[in-house]
């Protein structure tokens, strides 16, 4: 259980004996270098209850001991009463190889005339995440070798080897791609179960990596550090940041402005891969690689139906530049008084976190590539919708963005609704590689679906519900036209729906650190998942197909005419993945696994220890963002 080798609390614990107080500490080079204890923001971490990393040495010390008592005696006893003895006042370094509680006793005996003193407190042995730039040269190094086995060793392989416990990435890439990919509905995002099923993606592949070093935790990467050093003056480009490195995850250093649609084929795909490091020009999987039914694109690569991206490389555009920023942050963990309605109850918090701060954090890496929008965007601005939009929305600058097409959104919301269709099979190059409009669809349904679209993609949800105010039925059919005549073009990068790039696992940790700080500084006003198991998919649900849509937001998968009422839109499965008690697909659409969505949330709830001490969720170092002014006010 114990073994001796090497964190930094200063504790107050409760003392018996003498006025004078004997205390204890316990440190590591962590909370030396970080500065704050681990996990001291919590509330059930004090004086007497101190959290020390599993697997990892710590120093225990005892403050206050009177230098003429040489018999000091610590005791520590785990859950099933076995107990080791230490002595001295700075004993040697511990490790705590289970998980789990145990039961500290610090006595020094009687002396110098002087009564005997007896300290009694409690150490958790959790495993602690970190900020990837808090940790140590070796246990970076020592995390990205495990992650590169996660790479590189196949399932089957791997829990050969390693233990029941180990998950290849490509596993993990093909449930998060059956998820994310299907036509009748998007099982991971756009809904409720957005943040618990992305925080089991990060537990299954921490469980991955602690298979092959059991000391080891997922860190997190918190892209707020960029935007700070930015302002800073201290880093003159979001891609020139030591995340991007080849000791990490290889570098960005291209611009996506160099490259023109007609240009996209070899040799550039190369150019936009990973360039170098452990996963330099990594590759993207084939539907031979796959189960059957998997989700592939026309080129039979494993991407999502609407990205006909032929590159056989995990690709980065990094076309967006701007990183979640620390005001991003805030917007979401200022108290529900403070708060916009839609994001003071849990659920709808959930819903729209995922655009922000969590959005940019994909398309900042991946971005993409569109084409041929000139027409369908003059049409927008010429009907007076995009004027319309900005008078609605009482924000001029709304106007502008609307106009601008935004295929990632479209396209999927497009094509899940059968308004349009993308070829089975293509050979040529992206640009001949395009979707069209789907049989029976008329250019008046296409552009108000169109403008739908565009809303959802913005969150103008007040707009959305207007839709109907925007234009006439002559107007929106100009748009539809526009767009059937010069179908717009476009393909991603491969970061948001293909979990390949290595920079993809530690973004969501990020976003479960902005959760456990919102539940501990104000929580919300409605904390229930929803009033029953069906609500995510009732009418008005988060599951709207549109947020102006007065009926289920589901996608009905055998809807085949695409100007059916949306009351004939409910699929019976469509909202798998979002509800209390749905886990998540792992062979679509008949074999689900997993953890339940209200059990995953409940393993991120903070404010109490019984998911961290007796079911072995990670904590996080601290809940601190130190270079962000909001937070510089916030604890003063």
């Amino acid at each position: 259980m114990l073994r001796a080798l090497a964190l930094a609390l200063v504790v107050a614990p409760r003392v018996v004996g003498s006025a004078s107080r004997l205390r204890f500490e316990a440190s590591n080079d962590y909370t030396t270098r970080i500065g704050h204890p681990i996990a001291g923001q919590l509330p059930w971490v004090d004086a007497t209850h101190v959290v020390v990393d599993v697997a990892r040495p710590f120093t225990l010390r005892a403050k206050g001991a009177r230098s003429a008592c040489e018999a000091t005696t610590w005791t520590l006893t785990d859950a099933g009463g076995r107990a080791v003895r230490l002595d001295g006042a700075k004993p040697e370094p511990v490790t705590l190889d289970a998980a789990g509680a145990y039961a500290l006793v610090l006595e020094e005996a009687a002396c110098a005339g002087g009564e005997a003193r007896r300290v009694d407190g409690e150490l958790f042995a959790l495993h602690v995440r970190r900020e990837l730039r808090e940790l140590s040269r070796d246990d970076l190094d020592a995390t990205l070798d495990a992650m590169e086995v996660l790479w590189r060793v196949d399932g089957p392989a791997g829990r050969k080897k390693y233990g029941p416990n180990y998950t290849s990435v490509h596993e993990l890439a093909n449930i998060h791609l059956q998820n994310a990919g299907q036509r009748d509905a998007d099982h991971f995002h756009e809904g409720f179960g957005f943040l618990s099923q992305h925080a089991k993606m990060s537990f299954v592949f921490e469980k991955g990596l602690q298979a092959v070093d059991k000391a080891l935790t997922l860190p997190y990467w918190d892209q707020t550090i960029e935007n700070a050093q930015l302002w800073r003056g201290e880093l003159d480009d979001e891609y020139h940041t030591d995340i991007f490195s080849p000791r990490m995850f290889g570098t960005i250093n291209h611009s996506w402005v160099d490259l023109d649609a007609s240009d996209w084929r070899e040799p550039m795909y190369a150019k936009f891969a990973i360039q170098d490091g452990r996963w330099a020009f990594e590759r993207v999987g084939t539907v031979a690689d796959a189960p059957p039914g998997s989700p592939a694109n026309a080129y039979g690569l494993l991407r999502t139906p609407w990205n006909q991206n032929p590159s056989p490389y995990v690709t980065r555009f990094a076309t967006n530049r701007r990183f979640p920023n620390c005001m991003m942050v805030f917007a979401v963990v200022k108290p529900p008084p403070q708060q916009a309605p839609a994001l003071r109850t849990a659920a709808w918090w959930i819903r729209n976190v995922e655009f922000l701060p969590h959005g940019p954090a994909h398309a900042g890496i991946g971005g993409g590539m569109k084409w041929n929008t000139q027409a369908t965007e003059t049409a927008l601005r010429r009907s007076g919708l995009a004027k319309r939009v900005g008078e609605l929305a009482a924000q001029p600058s709304v106007a502008r963005t609307f106009a601008q097409i935004q295929p990632f959104a479209s396209h999927r919301a497009l094509w899940r609704h059968h308004f349009i269709d993308f070829p089975d099979a293509c050979a040529g190059p992206a640009t001949s590689c395009v979707a069209s409009v789907a049989p029976g669809v008329t250019d008046e349904a296409l552009g108000r679906e169109i403008v739908r679209a565009q809303l959802s993609a913005d969150m103008k949800n007040a707009v959305a519900s207007r839709v109907d105010e925007l234009a006439t039925p002559r107007g929106f059919g100009k748009v539809g036209r526009a767009f059937r005549d010069h179908m717009v073009g476009f393909l991603s990068g491969d970061h948001a729906s293909l979990a390949l790039d290595p920079s993809f696992w530690p973004i969501h940790p990020a976003v479960e650190r902005v959760y456990m700080f919102r539940l501990l500084h104000g929580g919300f006003s409605n904390e229930s998942w929803t009033a029953t198991d069906d609500a995510p998919c009732s009418k008005g649900g988060p599951m709207r197909a549109h947020p102006g849509d007065a009926a289920d937001a589901c996608y009905r998968p055998d809807r085949k005419n695409a100007s059916a009422p949306p009351d004939e839109w409910v699929g019976d499965g469509c909202c798998y993945g979002h509800r209390e008690r749905d886990g998540w697909y792992e062979a679509f659409p008949h074999k689900t696994g997993g953890i339940e969505n209200q059990e995953m949330l409940g393993l991120l709830d903070v404010r109490t220890r019984g998911p961290f001490v007796d079911r072995g969720a990670p904590v996080y170092h601290h809940l601190r963002w130190d270079h962000c002014e909001w937070f510089r006010r916030w604890k003063n």
